[in-house]
């Protein structure tokens, strides 16, 4: 008789904790909030390419380089850090009655930080004849993409705040303590930024008057989008 008396007080005490959980789960508000932001990359690579073809080897390579690296420094660029060297090549030109000529060529990579710096750069190689330059990628930094992330994320977590109080109000209770978060982020491309520069045409039989060109980069929107469970309390 005892054992089964204790038996079924188990069982009460059982289903009252169950019972207690499951009254502890009604008592949770869970809401999600998302916080995003358009950003200009901070990381932008241009090719540059010299070629003593272009000035019928009247300057060598080894000259133009010289004055880009110069021109570039005089920008405030820090040519040892950011410029590397890609490629070396010559190229083969072919005369009629006349002998072959090679002529040598060399490629870059420019690291700048921003569009206006991309802007000063063109304009400043265009002003020394090198005219061929292209955008080669565009990045986000690391430091830019772990600042943006903490900013929206906070501000994720905050508009996740106010929306499960807002909830909790209209139904006669408030949000209480955080008891679960979780987050997701993701980026996608935006709106293009054109940079705009004139470079001197090359076409035969010209007044090397200037036309107009550009080199468009791609912003980057970083989502962050957060998932948050409150406890309701009366």
């Amino acid at each position: 008789m005892k054992k089964i008396l204790a038996l079924l007080i188990g069982i009460i005490a059982l289903s009252g904790t169950i019972c207690a959980q499951e009254n502890q789960s009604l008592n949770i508000i869970e809401v999600s909030a998302t916080a995003q932001k358009s950003v200009t990359p901070d990381e932008i690579y241009l090719n540059i390419t010299i070629n003593e073809k272009d000035n019928k080897g009247k300057i060598s390579v080894d000259q133009q380089e010289e004055q880009m690296v110069k021109a570039l420094e005089g920008l405030g660029i820090k040519t040892k850090e950011q410029l590397t060297v890609k490629n070396m090549g010559s190229t083969l030109q072919n005369h009629t009655l006349k002998k072959d000529e090679i002529f040598a060529s060399k490629e870059y990579s420019l690291k700048l930080t921003s569009a206006s710096d991309a802007y000063a750069a063109i304009n400043a190689l265009n002003y020394l004849g090198i005219a061929d330059v292209s955008l080669g990628r565009t990045a986000l930094s690391s430091k830019l993409e772990i600042e943006v992330k903490d900013t929206l994320l906070a501000e994720a977590a905050r508009k996740a705040k106010e929306n499960a109080s807002i909830m909790a109000k209209a139904v006669g209770s408030k949000a209480g303590k955080a008891l679960f978060l979780s987050n997701t982020y993701y980026f996608s491309q935006d709106a293009e930024i054109a940079i705009p520069f004139a470079l001197a045409s090359r076409k035969a039989n010209t007044d090397n008057s200037a036309y107009k060109s550009e080199i468009k980069i791609n912003n980057q929107t970083i989502s962050m989008s957060i998932k948050c469970k409150f406890e309701l309390v009366q």
